[in-house]
């Protein structure tokens, strides 16, 4: 799967730097994973990776909060070139996927605040 998604980046990308870091993120309500790697002509570094976690007792709209305060530090941290966001493609029934895009549309919201390009894939 990265590499797919490194390969269609890159292909937008070439020629533009010489090295690339890419911040993934894969949404959800709950738990939002990340990781962040490094392409430098053929090579590829992993450089984190992680889970922001959040407290499903917890209302929609403070876990939103959160997520987007979690992710506008790792973007202040990990300084990414651009973001990878996976499509929202299958959810268990309608409620499932409301919330799902919401947390996706945080996710765009913090690249877009930062003006970093945003990658998306579906697998």
């Amino acid at each position: 799967m990265s590499i797919l998604i490194l390969t269609s980046v890159k292909a937008l990308w070439q020629n533009l730097v010489e090295t690339l870091r890419i911040l993934g993120i894969d949404p959800g309500s709950r738990k939002t994973g990340y990781g962040l790697i490094e392409n430098t002509g053929n090579r590829i570094r992993h450089l984190a990776s992680g889970c922001i976690r959040l407290n499903a007792k917890h209302p929609l709209s403070d876990r939103l909060s959160i997520l987007s305060r979690e992710l506008e530090q790792l973007i202040e941290e990990f300084r990414p070139d651009c973001g990878v966001v996976e499509k929202i493609f299958f959810a268990k029934n309608a409620q499932s996927a409301l919330t799902l895009g919401h947390a996706r549309g945080v996710i765009l919201l913090k690249f877009s605040e930062r003006n970093l390009p945003i990658h998306e894939y579906q697998l």
